[in-house]
């Protein structure tokens, strides 16, 4: 535990992640408490080509920094942003590789080329779509050198869901992550999403104060 929070407090005070506290009601998900948390401002001052504004929260699994881990590289994060632009499928591929690549620029101090990198983001069919009724669900692909730890290719899988905000005029964009397979059966690829989708169902439960209409252009 102590190796891991120095790491992160080195890695993320190098980012200049900055904690919410403004006043106002937090940006959370219902994390289990063992995951530890930072916050940052949009566009990070890591990725500058991000174009959304506003913040994000980003929770990190026990095992995240841990080669060996099945919870390797495995976190959640929240982006909340202005009305508009609201997400969809290439706002949603073009700003996570911006996100990405700039965080592997970073912290590879450029030895890490982000044009190498391939995000794949598809809509996850209407039959599947167990959502919010103002929000939508996503599965993407991202093949990317990951630069923290093993400083080779690695490939993340991510369930993303999408939901607008009317009592807020804010659109929110959750997103799992992992190298493990959400379509494996295996144990260790099972338990790790069975953990991530359960922080997202209390993402995706409708707000009462959330109509069921996207801000309209």
């Amino acid at each position: 535990m102590k190796t891991f929070t120095l790491l992160l407090t080195i890695v993320f005070s190098s980012l200049c992640l900055e904690a919410n506290a403004n006043g106002q009601e937090a940006l959370k998900l219902d994390a289990p408490t063992t995951w530890r948390t930072e916050s940052v401002k949009l566009p990070p001052p890591f990725a500058p080509k991000v174009g959304l504004k506003g913040k994000a929260i980003v929770y990190f699994s026990p095992g995240w920094p841990q080669k060996k881990s099945d919870q390797f590289f495995t976190y959640a994060f929240l982006f909340k942003t202005k009305a508009k632009p609201k997400y969809d499928k290439k706002l949603i591929e073009k700003e996570l590789l911006a996100y990405f690549g700039g965080l592997a620029s970073r912290v590879s101090r450029g030895k890490v080329d982000p044009a190498t990198f391939e995000m794949q983001v598809d809509v996850v069919s209407e039959e599947k779509q167990v959502t919010a009724a103002n929000g939508q669900r996503f599965q993407a692909q991202l093949k990317w050198t990951e630069p923290f730890f093993t400083k080779s290719e690695q490939t993340l899988n991510m369930e993303i869901a999408s939901r607008f905000s009317e009592a807020e005029k804010a659109n929110f964009l959750m997103v799992c992550v992992s190298p493990q397979d959400p379509k494996s059966e295996a144990a260790a690829s099972s338990k790790v999403w069975r953990e991530l989708r359960k922080i997202q169902e209390g993402f995706r439960k409708p707000k009462e104060s959330e109509t069921p209409e996207s801000p309209t252009e």
